[in-house]
């Protein structure tokens, strides 16, 4: 008689997207009020949970008052890329903020991080001036949100709605200045974030970027107990790195942080037994070809 056995693969707690909307509002009644009054039909806010009223899906509503330091924090998270910088402009913006609206839900997916980010132009549409990804650490003018949703749209050609999601929801490359940098935030869309050790900031930024956007295209499925990952970068003379499946990690504890799916850590495979590696590879015969002689 077959026997029921309890499974010993470990459930993983389902990741929570924190969004943190600044602005500027006479008192919490009249945020509400405005988030009521330019979203009808699209949107409702009832004792502090935001409903989408197309999809029916719902998320946390908290509304804190005025946060002295939310200037600095969004300066130092809108410096994710080293290509944009935050204009003074907008950071004065965010100084005059009077509350924050966070809204909070349940992720772990493209498609609940794409539900979520969505939700976020409520609260802009009733005057929230910026979004800060709080489980993340990134930071985004009220515009480059707005565009980078509306790219969403399903009837947007031109949208890659995977790397989309990425750029919005992860930190491409955070470094502790020990040779060691990794991304953080992957797990809003249901993925590892890479950790890269052994290389320079510019190598390792590099190699994190280009393996999640692998990642993300490609949706490959890498064995836990080790891999060699091949990649020819413009900032390391390095090309070949062990890989391996981790869930130590830099922010473990961390409720917003910590990426319950692990980490691929990668690191320069030892360059002499790579090189004895392929060379056996290569002096293998093909069993097809040996029969035919």
């Amino acid at each position: 008689m077959a026997q029921l056995r309890q499974s010993s693969k470990k459930s993983i707690r389902k990741p929570k997207t924190v969004l943190g909307i600044p602005g500027k509002w006479d008192s919490r009644e009249a945020l509400i009020g405005a988030i009521h009054s330019t979203n009808q039909g699209t949107f409702e806010l009832q004792n502090g949970i935001l409903k989408n009223l197309r999809t029916g899906d719902t998320y946390e509503v908290v509304i804190q008052d005025r946060n002295d330091g939310l200037r600095e924090s969004f300066a130092t998270a809108a410096l994710f890329d080293e290509y944009r910088r935050v204009d003074d402009e907008f950071l004065d913006i965010i100084d005059q903020h009077t509350h924050i609206t966070y809204v909070v839900g349940e992720t772990g997916s493209f498609t609940t991080a794409g539900a979520i980010a969505a939700a976020a132009i409520a609260i802009l549409n009733g005057g929230g001036v910026g979004v800060k990804v709080e489980s993340s650490g990134i930071a985004f003018t009220r515009s480059e949100w707005e565009h980078l949703v509306e790219r969403l749209h399903p009837e947007n050609q031109y949208a890659d709605n995977n790397v989309d999601l990425m750029a919005m929801f992860v930190h491409p490359a955070v470094n502790d200045g020990k040779q060691t940098t990794y991304s953080r935030g992957m797990h809003n869309l249901g993925m590892k974030d890479v950790m890269v050790q052994g290389l320079e900031f510019e190598g390792g930024a590099e190699l994190a970027i280009e393996f999640n956007t692998f990642q993300v295209l490609d949706k490959p499925e890498f064995p836990d107990e080790g891999f060699i990952f091949e990649l020819q970068l413009e900032n390391s003379e390095e090309s070949a790195f062990d890989m391996y499946a981790i869930h130590d990690q830099p922010h473990s504890g961390d409720e917003l942080f910590e990426n319950p799916y692990g980490l691929w850590r990668l690191s320069p495979t030892d360059e002499e037994a790579y090189d004895e590696e392929e060379e056996e590879f290569d002096d293998e015969e093909d069993p097809d070809e040996e029969a035919t002689r």
